[in-house]
């Protein structure tokens, strides 16, 4: 009765689904009973979530007593277009393969509906940072799936790219005053389908050159966790140099980053910075509520801005910058100056100035020559 049950269950499940059924011509798996089913194409999936080229395996805790599930990796198995469903048969028609199996191991894993789960261990003694390929065939070898790969640790190999950006934005070129560091840089590494790396990779495996160290030298800061490490500089003499990151085997570099060291190459800033001060001074109404000078908190240039900050008020003025231009050691600037008139009412209104640096003071202070403003009476003037 038991067996005429099972060959009536299988008789629903083909008329069913038209699912391949195995003749009297298929393999036998040695020392099983088990039939094997001719496979003609083997895909690779991940269930419901997106089947990635490249897994990671970081944890050097893991041993060969610890199975691991890497995001649901599956074989689903085809004779010609239909897709064999899960069954004893199926399962032992296929396997896994790793082509490190001294450290990786492979087997087929638990089952995922009608797919062949992925279940592999890392050999206990044999870590070691590695690119590890896996992928599935056929019970013969002659049909194989696409390759997935798996990164063990931090291998200077897994690195594909490096980038160097400043507020998210890649940069060419940095520039800064005599002995003032220059802003945050990040610097981020990328494996391959341009994944991003964690900074573990960056630290171990990444270094700075510098093409002369007279007048900068850079060092990676230790890893906080995350994607970026911002590197520490040093800076010597001024300067005109590159500097640029590569991988300590040398076979992956970033684009080289012209540095520049000292105000003369960062003089169009040290105006911005000047001018930006200089009218905020001669303000009569800096701010939308009166405010004393001893309430300032600090003013800086942010792009093409110069915007002061009060401890006690958020509504301040700001100058925009549209041009400048030098002449030897003169230089005209011009730009928006957004302020405030006596009613603490917003205004914008333009202006033009024209300067001379001051001998000696390595462009970091000017005397105003003339000054042009549409509003004149918001400002306090006071040059010749």
């Amino acid at each position: 009765m038991k067996k005429l049950t099972i060959i009536f269950l299988s008789l629903c499940i083909i008329l069913i689904t038209g699912c391949y059924v195995p003749d009297s011509n298929t393999e036998t798996i040695l020392g099983s009973n088990t039939k094997t089913i001719p496979v003609t194409r083997i895909e690779l999936g991940a269930g419901f979530s997106k089947l990635e080229s490249t897994y990671f395996i970081d944890d050097k805790d893991y041993t060969s007593t610890d199975s691991l599930v890497i995001e649901y990796v599956e074989a689903t198995v085809y004779n010609g277009d239909t897709q064999l469903l899960y069954s004893d048969s199926v399962r032992e028609s296929i396997k896994w393969v790793s082509d490190t199996p001294d450290l990786i191991s492979v087997n087929v894993g638990f089952r995922y509906g009608d797919e062949v789960a992925l279940d592999i261990k890392v050999n206990e003694g044999k870590w070691r940072d590695c690119i590890v390929y896996i992928h599935a065939e056929s019970i013969d070898g002659t049909v194989k799936s696409d390759s997935i790969r798996v990164i063990v640790g931090t291998p200077t190999e897994a690195i594909q790219s490096l980038k160097i950006a400043q507020s998210g934005e890649e940069i060419n070129s940095i520039i800064v005053s005599t002995n003032e560091l220059p802003q945050t840089i990040d610097l981020q590494a990328y494996t391959y389908d341009d994944m991003l790396l964690p900074d573990s990779f960056l630290v171990s495996n990444v270094e700075w050159k510098t093409m002369d160290s007279e007048i900068v030298t850079v060092i990676n800061e230790e890893s906080i966790g995350g994607f970026i490490v911002s590197p520490k500089f040093e800076l010597g003499k001024t300067g005109l140099t590159n500097i640029y990151a590569q991988t300590v085997d040398g076979k992956v570099q970033s684009q080289p980053i012209a540095f520049a060291h000292g105000n003369e190459y960062n003089k169009e800033l040290l105006l911005k910075n000047f001018v930006g001060q200089y009218i905020i001074n001669h303000l009569r109404y800096p701010t939308k509520t009166e405010e004393k000078t001893s309430s300032v908190w600090r003013g800086y240039i942010f792009r093409n801005f110069y915007r002061i900050y009060y401890r006690t008020s958020t509504d301040a003025s700001e100058i925009e910058f549209s041009k400048t231009t030098f002449d030897g050691s003169n230089a005209t600037v011009t730009g928006i100056i957004n302020t405030f008139t006596e009613e603490r009412l917003e205004i914008r209104f333009a202006f033009k100035m024209k300067l001379q640096c001051e001998q000696g003071s390595d462009f970091t202070s000017y005397k105003v020559l003339s000054a042009e403003y549409e509003k004149p009476d918001l400002l306090i003037v006071d040059y010749e």
